[in-house]
């Protein structure tokens, strides 16, 4: 293993010398090769997985990024260091953004390493997690599970806020499971507990999603009025006012109410700054039902393109992105084949070089149990030539 990580570190030197000047990453670089040779000590080798998550957070190379947390987790695990592991398997959870099933698998790790140490908060943080991956899975179910237990989590060792939060969480499950009663009835807890709180963020979070429940209902007067106490309010988010205005015009075209619609929709589409790609999406596609119904063919296709453009857009870069990630991972895994490789064809040379030693060590001991021997005859023969002497002297 020690010559394993070796290998590694050997490897991220060659990245240094073609990679662009990185003040921070370069100072990191000098505290790493100042630290005791890895195994030295338990606190040499805990350093070095805290510098090497370091050097990944500053570096802007993707391939130079993975070795490092790479680097660190075989450190981690060798010396059984439980929290580096745990740092390392949520530092990999945001590096695979794009790959949700990868996310889960080291959020998982994470979770058990976080229950081995007790460590409440990051249960906390890592079960709310796990319970969003499951739900942009569509997998409610567990998506509910884990909504739950971080609810419970929230509620004997978490803040206030994170227990109201974790309410309404529980609802967005309910919700994905179409179980729009038990979806309503936390909803309400949480703007009910939020009364006491008073959070501008949370109340408007109870309201929109209370009112999606009613626009499922077709109770679209509750939703409308919901929606317009939530615009109103001023919850520090940049994009309340588009996603608001935005699901108001979508409860007007339901109702048949096109003039209202289009308000709403223009209404959004002006008070959009957010370059999210998602935020534009539902804007184009709300404004081209609006100017569909109303017969605007003109319109209707301009923002029915627009739609297209960003959507094709979106694709192109996850395809890219996933294309880019199953190149680095064909990448990362022939460069740990060729480490490996390296590792093994040193062990066998090492296992000679024994061999080799051992067989010098057993010659050497040989020619010495020859030379006792030896010795021990000859003194024999020279006591028993000296002893016939003697007799002869005496017979004489």
């Amino acid at each position: 293993m020690k010559k394993l990580v070796c290998c590694i570190v050997i490897f991220l030197q060659s990245f240094f010398c073609f990679s662009q000047p990185n003040p921070k990453l370069d100072s990191l670089k000098k505290v790493l090769a100042k630290l005791p040779v890895e195994g030295k000590s338990f606190a040499s080798d805990t350093m070095r997985v805290r510098v090497l998550c370091e050097m990944g957070d500053n570096s802007n190379n993707r391939d130079s990024i993975l070795i490092f947390y790479k680097s660190a987790i075989v450190i981690s695990e060798k010396n059984n260091f439980l929290e580096g592991s745990l740092k390392v398997n949520l530092k990999f959870d945001a590096y695979y953004s794009e790959q949700p099933l990868r996310r889960l698998e080291y959020l998982m790790k994470a979770l058990a390493i976080s229950e081995s140490l007790k460590d409440f908060q990051n249960q906390i943080a890592i079960t709310l997690k796990i319970k969003s991956r499951f739900g942009g899975l569509d997998d409610y179910k567990n998506s509910l599970k884990y909504a739950l237990q971080h609810s419970e989590l929230c509620k004997k060792y978490g803040t206030e806020r994170q227990y109201i939060l974790s309410l309404n969480n529980i609802g967005i499950a309910y919700f994905g499971l179409k179980d729009y009663k038990n979806s309503l009835k936390y909803y309400e807890l949480c703007r009910l507990l939020n009364q006491k709180f008073k959070s501008n963020q949370i109340e408007n979070v109870a309201l929109i999603n209370i009112a999606k429940v009613k626009v499922i209902e077709k109770k679209y007067d509750e939703a409308l009025l919901n929606l317009k106490k939530a615009i109103k309010i001023d919850d520090g988010f940049d994009d309340r006012i588009p996603f608001v205005a935005n699901e108001i015009a979508k409860i007007y075209l339901n109702q048949g109410n096109l003039n209202q619609a289009l308000i709403y929709a223009k209404m959004s589409e002006n008070s959009n700054k957010s370059k999210d790609i998602e935020t534009k999406l539902y804007i184009s596609k709300t404004l081209h039902e609006v100017y569909k119904k109303r017969g605007d063919v003109r319109l209707a296709y301009l923002y029915l393109e627009n739609y297209s453009n960003i959507k094709l857009r979106e694709d192109s870069i996850k395809n890219s992105k996933l294309v880019n990630f199953i190149t680095l991972d064909y990448k990362n895994q022939k460069q740990t084949q060729e480490i490996t490789n390296l590792n093994i064809e040193n062990q066998e040379k090492q296992n000679r070089n024994n061999l080799l030693l051992l067989g010098v060590l057993a010659s050497f001991m040989a020619i010495g149990i020859i030379l006792f021997f030896y010795n021990s005859l000859r003194n024999k023969n020279t006591l028993i030539n000296f002893q016939k002497s003697e007799i002869e002297d005496l017979n004489k």
